[in-house]
């Protein structure tokens, strides 16, 4: 078991951060099966539950926070903001539905009868129904029922699936506008970028950024644990042929880093930089970054863990845009 360090989390927090990221999931799923189905009173219990342990983990995260005598900083005042509002948000909406949900509880009255439904019920005095009742000889003295609504019972299952698929389109709109801002807010700086003297690997390598064809530079750190699961799609794309350069951020020497590249069986070009210039000068805010150069020009830029087929479509844009 790992202890947190300034550039990771440790085993305990990374659990508590899948354990958090898991919950938050099930309930979207069961919120979703919930607006399909309708079966609320199968749901809306495993929903409680749920809620109920988000709360717990997010109470032992902030504990295990306060407790711990390092942890990663934040890199930003953005990135600062960002995580407290997700903490106030996980801590506040299971808190104030559980507040809601014991607020609206009726009182147990154990000595009441439940009353009956109101098209059930009889008149006070069963000897004397209303007029209405003795009035219809097919009520035999008994109250009416209800109308049966063919029409609205047929045309609920449209309106609920048209609700579910407008919510799901929706949900997922909001999940790529925060994934462009964030892709947006973390790009390397276009001007510096255009600036930037061609690049020497440890092979001795000479990769010039204003080449026609699309460049793909990748940033990134043996001690970044989202780069180890990017870094396959990207010596996959350098495999293939496509045009790929990358930054190893403060990850040690050159020999480090090549004994790091055969531990995993990759084979794309590095520039090492070992101090952090290069990547300050880009105004690099998170790894791994990856950005499509074209004629010296930042074309599309992103963050975070990407697929090797993500990579080739942006590629194929860049080299049809022009």
């Amino acid at each position: 078991m790992t202890p947190d360090t300034p550039s990771h989390y440790g085993t305990i927090s990374r659990a508590l951060h899948w354990g958090m990221a898991i919950a938050i999931a099930c309930m979207y799923l069961l919120a979703l099966a919930w607006r399909v189905s309708g079966h609320t009173e199968t749901l809306i219990p495993v929903h409680k539950a749920l809620g109920t342990l988000l709360l717990m983990l997010v109470f032992a995260r902030i504990l295990w926070a306060i407790a711990a005598e390092q942890r990663p900083r934040a890199t930003s005042l953005a990135a600062r903001l960002g995580h407290l509002a997700l903490y106030l948000l996980m801590f506040t909406v299971p808190t104030i539905a559980l507040i809601r949900d014991a607020a609206r509880r009726p009182l147990a009255q154990p000595h009441r009868l439940a009353a009956a439904p109101a098209h059930r019920r009889t008149h006070p005095d069963d000897r004397h129904p209303p007029a209405s009742w003795r009035k219809n000889p097919a009520t035999h003295g008994r109250p009416p029922r209800p109308p049966r609504e063919h029409a609205m019972t047929e045309n609920k299952p449209p309106r609920r699936l048209w609700r579910t698929l407008r919510s799901i389109m929706l949900n997922l709109l909001i999940i790529l506008a925060a994934i462009l801002a964030l892709d947006w807010y973390r790009a390397p700086d276009s001007v510096a970028i255009a600036n930037l003297p061609a690049l020497t690997s440890s092979d001795g390598k000479t990769f010039h950024l204003d080449d026609t064809r699309p460049t793909l530079l990748y940033i990134w750190g043996d001690w970044c644990i989202y780069c180890r699961h990017t870094s396959p799609a990207i010596d996959r794309l350098a495999r293939d042929g496509y045009r790929v350069v990358s930054i190893a951020l403060k990850s040690g020497d050159d020999a480090h880093i090549a004994a790091y590249l055969r531990e995993h069986g990759w084979q794309f070009p590095v520039v090492n930089d070992a101090d952090g210039r290069i990547s300050a000068a880009l105004h690099v805010r998170a790894t791994p970054t990856i950005a499509i150069i074209k004629n010296g020009r930042l074309r599309l830029s992103t963050s975070g863990w990407t697929s090797a087929t993500g990579l080739k479509l942006r590629l194929w844009w860049a080299e049809i845009s022009g």
